[in-house]
């Protein structure tokens, strides 16, 4: 059923429209099988679809034009572009040049995928002949660099002491009365005893020599010039004032004594490898009664 006034579908059993709300009156259905006209009006009359609205078409926006005063700013950025481009090829044409031949190469070296058919009965380009590679000689053998000879090795010597000495000489000793002033009293440690050169001058060259059982390392030696027995016989006798000492190899050092009563020390500036050890008389202080030089002590270390 349909309502006839609003023509909503209305569920069978129905009184009123369940859209407006109209009572609903059922016409009785003919015999043959028809539909009442009424009843046909009312389906006739359901709801059209209503058409959509079409768009209402706005009216074409003017075209915004470049402002009159921008037109030569505009056609001087134009003229200085151009004219840097031209500059450009201008100054650079090598590189223009080389860019075009690395163009074409590229080109050239890009073969297609699918050749024209003409192209394929073209006669292929020879290559070209390569020079052979030079042949380099064959290296000479390599001659090991001339090794130098190690340094010997300056052997250690353990350093001197007293016990190392073996014996003792003199150029010459002073023989007087029921004595002699050997050599030996320069090295017994004490100093009342000494030895004294027997020369007929002051002594000047006179030596005292000192032999040693192995070779041993001297750094220096200390020195008691001079008779150390007393005052007085330390005055009337000469002492030494210079002396040179020599090693068994020749090297040498000399030494400036002062007159002194007291023992004086001196040092090598270089400590020497020796067996042998040799004192001479360079210079002296003569004595204010004898001529004869006198060395109380002497040691090594």
């Amino acid at each position: 059923m349909f309502c006839t006034k609003c023509g909503t579908q209305v569920p069978d059993g129905m009184h009123f429209c369940t859209n407006c709300g109209k009572q609903l009156v059922f016409p009785e259905m003919p015999p043959d099988g028809s539909i009442p006209m009424n009843l046909q009006k009312s389906t006739a009359t359901q709801v059209q679809p209503q058409p959509m609205p079409q768009p209402v078409p706005q009216p074409a926006q003017p075209k915004k034009q470049l402002p009159f005063f921008l037109i030569p700013v505009v056609v001087v950025l134009l003229i200085a572009i151009i004219a840097a481009l031209a500059a450009y090829i201008i100054l650079n044409p090598k590189d223009t040049a080389a860019d075009d031949a690395a163009q074409d190469a590229s080109v050239s070296s890009v073969q297609p995928d699918n050749k024209p058919e003409d192209m394929d009965n073209a006669a292929e380009p020879e290559p070209e002949p390569v020079a052979p590679e030079p042949v380099q000689p064959a290296p000479a053998a390599s001659i090991p660099a001339a090794v130098p000879a190690p340094e010997p090795e300056t052997p250690v010597y353990p350093a001197v002491t007293m016990a190392d000495i073996a014996d003792v000489f003199a150029s010459s000793s002073l023989s007087e009365y029921d004595m002699v002033h050997t050599p030996w009293r320069a090295v017994d440690n004490d100093a009342a005893t000494a030895w004294v050169e027997g020369a007929d001058s002051y002594g000047v060259g006179e030596s005292l020599s000192l032999t040693l059982n192995d070779t041993v390392t001297v750094n220096g030696f200390t020195i008691m010039a001079g008779y150390h027995k007393s005052r007085d016989l330390y005055n009337k006798n000469s002492r030494p004032a210079a002396l040179t000492v020599t090693a068994a190899d020749g090297t040498s050092e000399s030494f400036q004594l002062d007159d002194v009563m007291s023992a004086q020390t001196f040092q090598f500036s270089k400590p020497m490898q020796t067996d042998h050890i040799k004192f001479t008389i360079l210079d002296i202080y003569p004595g204010n009664k004898y001529t004869d030089t006198v060395i109380s002590e002497i040691s090594l270390f």
